[in-house]
């Protein structure tokens, strides 16, 4: 068990040696010495401790009232303190007077450090001054069994009990001195106990102690003290060195600090005070200033998981102050000299004098992994000369260190870099040294700071699409508990950044952390709060329960259109920019253009319904692009400004059954459109939509409502045209029959025409609706396959998908995805709770890897798989129709476009 669970199930069971105590204390026929408060029993090695009014109460609010407790009880070490609380509890309330003192006395648990440098409590209780004539013996075989054994030394003039716990297999000590009860499971830390009663000062005699003590709330669960000037040696046993070099200095916040303990059904609320030394060297004195609005959630990411920030009226006099403790002043002075004499730049007056009211650490995580994203932002109270300041201070390093100055542009932002690695760390301190890179921007009056410059165009686009922390509405409701102004906050999302944190500790208890995960990740946060006031700094600790908690849309950006969207959404290429747009569609007909940061650049209505996809045109043959589109009675031609080109709208004949598809056989913009009317004809038209002089309209018996699919083999061109029934014909590019297929077979409606990759059976393949494989020759045979049973339903894809260069035969059907190899070996199989009855999609990610989608019409998510099985499953994927995938800025990023009730919605995937 680690040091954490054993010290919690040292609480419990504490509760039924204090009923021994008090058994013990009416052993005595008289007490000699008048009652002495419990703090002064607090010994100089006690590093916290809290007062508990009344016990019983407490422990029933936390047991029996409070949602984050069940939830706890999850774990098996937690499940078996809570029996046994609940049965003390009971053993208690048999007796009215054991109920009676158990009720009305306060308890203070203190923990001390023993000889064994483990953190060990100490219960010590304030005795009532009257006597009862009753037998310690008997109410410990009551409680505790017939194997209880009790037995005593002298220590001094005091006597010291022990009593055998038969339940834990343990001695607990105790002895009633001074009208105090005091207990512990560590016989030499009672001793310490004893000896400070009788010649130690007490806590409360030190004016400090007092002030904070004089703060403490009455009505409240508990008052918590925590003595800093001890706690670095016990901090350093549970924290990781690599992250925290020097825990005592890391720990020196102040002198003393008291919070009074709230305990709600999914809350924990600890608000209190924290006083400094005298002498100046706490880490709390640097921000003795006027607490600071925190402002730059303004601009930092929606998904943030911790946030470090510090609140300055005035960063020169914190600096000062902070540039004369002994632990900061020789490590910046090296620096700062190395500084000069390399760069030669003098970084109090380049760089920290234009340092405004905030800075801040941030960083993003991702539930369980140790990747992260750090951003340092440091708010400017002058951006002009920052910036000015900062492009001198990169140009002086760079051209020291012959380097060529890194200077990228998007859009309207300038990044670069400071190419030196320690700044951070040594301007800011320790946790800023996650920084090493440091690429920057300037974004309004704060310039930000991150290791690599596509994370900062991420947050430029997070900014300009509003998905900022500000706006996540859970960080909103979580916020409601905290002060909006302060000199230290610490925030962290529990769910996301459990990972990350666990690094911050020792293997042992990290090991805690990642074990009980899925019981840790339903505490959705935890802030900390220092702000100064009235020459004390007002301290609050703030931890939610939430199991319902729900992720924001972690979309990269999000389009609101008029009406729910229609359809699947587009990529199209502007001829302006180089940048994928996205067309998208409405259920009241309009027709959006919507850029690569998802703005909303232009919207058209339509007289009906998109039946096609969305065409590249290039009408005039001068290098801009036109969008091509077909509805059931018309064809559009749209520019890039949203006006129609030419004599478009253009109106059909009569209305068609199939979307239209768009050829251009030679390259040479000399476009065909090809689609089936009502008539059961096919029909070929020029741009200009007159018939196409040479075609031999198709005529097929029943109305065909598929595209018309075009391949392209040995330098002939293949149309492939299937009608309702999955009658099959084959023409050239006049409407010639150009294969002739001898054996009639009917194509599955799910599935396309492939050229054949694989072996010499045919020209092309596809499925028949008995699921079997089909390979058309060059003079219409047909040839099959099985590669097992599938229904007429089924999906069918002919892909590279293992990446061997061979392709691979893809089949899904109903609620299996099954994937083989030329030599029909499974390479990947999958059953789902749900049927497939929407098209899978292909798509290619990084490294030309290719990628299968599936959504779950059940809830709409998207599942991906990839050659090894299920892949991206930290994102959360959804939608409420076709998706589409590819690359919006050619960045490497690879962009999920799908509609979500009337919103457009970009999921980057990473």
């Amino acid at each position: 068990m680690s040091g954490f669970w054993r010290i919690f199930l040292i609480v419990c069971v504490s509760v039924i040696v204090i009923a021994v105590g008090f058994w013990g204390y009416f052993y005595y026929k008289k007490i000699k010495n008048p009652t002495s408060p419990a703090l002064h029993a607090i010994s100089p090695n006690t590093f916290l401790f809290a007062e508990i009014k009344n016990l019983p109460q407490s422990f029933n609010k936390l047991t029996s009232k409070t949602e984050l407790w069940k939830e706890l009880i999850g774990i098996s070490s937690v499940n078996k303190l809570h029996q046994e609380i609940m049965y003390f509890d009971s053993v208690f309330k048999t007796d009215s007077y054991i109920n009676e003192i158990y009720e009305q006395n306060r308890l203070v648990i203190a923990l001390n450090d023993n000889l064994r440098g483990e953190v060990t409590p100490v219960y010590i209780f304030e005795l009532p001054a009257t006597e009862r004539g009753l037998s310690i013996e008997s109410f410990i075989k009551k409680i505790n069994g017939a194997k209880s054994i009790v037995m005593q030394k002298s220590y001094g003039k005091t006597e010291l009990m022990m009593v055998n716990i038969s339940s834990l297999e343990r001695i607990f000590n105790y002895t009633i001195h001074k009208g105090l009860f005091a207990g512990s499971f560590d016989e030499q830390v009672l001793k310490e106990v004893v000896d400070h009663l009788n010649s130690g000062e007490p806590v409360n005699t030190n004016e400090r102690f007092r002030r904070i003590e004089q703060t403490a709330g009455k009505n409240v669960d508990a008052n918590i003290y925590f003595n800093y000037n001890v706690f670095g040696r016990f901090a350093e046993k549970f924290f990781n060195h690599d992250k925290f070099p020097d825990p005592e200095n890391l720990f020196d916040f102040g002198e003393w600090t008291e919070t009074d303990l709230i305990i709600k059904s999914d809350e924990l609320l600890f608000n209190g005070y924290t006083i400094t030394s005298d002498t100046g060297q706490s880490l709390l004195n640097q921000f003795t200033q006027e607490p600071q609005e925190i402002k730059l959630q303004e601009i930092l990411p929606f998904d943030i998981s911790l946030l470090l920030h510090l609140g300055f009226e005035n960063f020169e006099q914190h600096f000062l102050v902070r540039s004369k403790t002994p632990t900061y002043k020789e490590r910046f002075s090296k620096f700062e000299s190395s500084f000069r004499k390399k760069y030669r730049i003098d970084i109090q007056q380049e760089f920290i004098s234009w340092i405004g009211n905030e800075v801040a650490l941030a960083e993003k995580h991702s539930i369980g992994s140790n990747k992260k994203t750090s951003f340092v932002v440091v708010h400017s109270s002058d951006i002009k000369t920052a910036e000015k300041a900062l492009s001198q201070i990169t140009l002086k390093i760079d051209k020291a260190k012959g380097l060529n100055s890194f200077v990228r542009e998007s859009g309207e932002y300038i990044i670069r870099k400071i190419n030196d690695p320690e700044i951070m760390d040594k301007v800011f301190g320790h946790f800023f040294s996650t920084l090493k890179e440091n690429y920057y921007i300037i974004l309004k009056d704060y310039v930000i700071f991150a290791n690599n410059p596509t994370d900062l165009i991420g947050l430029i686009n997070n900014f300009y699409n509003q998905k900022t922390l500000v706006e996540n509405f859970n960080y909103q409701n979580f916020c409601n508990n905290i002060s909006d102004r302060s000199n230290i906050y610490f925030y962290c999302n529990i769910r996301n950044s459990l990972n990350e944190l666990s690094n911050y500790f020792n293997q042992e208890f990290g090991d805690v952390l990642l074990k009980n995960e899925n019981i840790l990740r339903n505490f959705e946060g935890l802030a900390i709060q220092f702000s100064y006031i009235n020459r004390m700094f007002y301290t609050s600790i703030y931890l939610k329960y939430n199991p319902t908690y729900q992720e924001v849309n972690p979309s990269n950006w999000e389009a609101d259109l008029e009406a729910e969207v229609a359809g699947s959404p587009c990529f199209i290429r502007n001829h302006k920019s180089g940048k994928l747009n996205v067309i998208a569609f409405d259920k009241l007909n309009n027709m959006y253009l919507i850029d690569h940061i998802g703005q909303i650049q232009w919207k058209i209505p339509l007289i009906e319904a998109p039946l096609s996809k969305v065409y590249e045109i290039d009408y005039y043959k001068n290098g801009k692009t036109q969008y091509f589109l077909g509805t059931k009675n018309y064809f559009y031609l749209i520019d890039l400004n949203g006006n129609y080109v030419a004599d478009y709208p253009l109106k059909l004949i009569t209305h068609a059954t199939n979307p239209v598809v768009v050829l251009d056989y030679e390259n040479d913009k000399n476009y065909r459109l090809i689609l089936a009317l009502a008539d059961n004809k096919i029909y070929n038209f020029d741009m200009n939509g007159k018939l196409v002089k040479g075609w031999k309209k198709v005529q097929t018996k029943v109305s065909v409502t598929q595209a018309i699919e075009h391949l392209v083999q040995g330098g002939k061109d293949y149309l492939f045209i299937t009608d309702e029934k999955g009658n099959v014909t084959i023409t050239n590019r006049r409407g010639e029959e150009r294969i002739k297929i001898k054996n009639k077979f009917k194509k599955a409606k799910n599935s396309k025409f492939h050229i054949n990759r694989t072996n010499s059976k045919g020209v092309f393949i596809s499925t028949n609706n008995k699921g079997k494989l089909v390979y058309i020759t060059d003079k219409g045979k047909i040839n099959t396959t099985n590669f097992g049973d599938f229904s007429e339903d089924h999906y069918f894809l002919y892909y590279d998908f293992s990446g061997n260069n061979i392709n691979d035969f893809i089949f899904i059907d109903g609620n299996m995805l099954t994937v083989f190899d030329r030599f029909k070996k499974v390479i990947l199989g999958h059953s789902f709770e749900f049927n497939v009855d929407r098209q899978p999609v292909i798509f290619e990610g990084k490294q030309n890897k290719l990628y299968l989608g599936i959504m779950n019409p059940e809830n709409n998510e998207i599942i991906v798989f990839d050659k090894n099985g299920l892949a991206y499953v930290e994102q959360n994927l959804y939608g409420i129709n076709s998706f589409i995938v590819g690359s919006l800025n050619k960045n490497g990023k690879t962009d999920l476009i799908i509609g979500l009730e009337n919103k457009v919605v970009n999921f980057q995937i990473e």
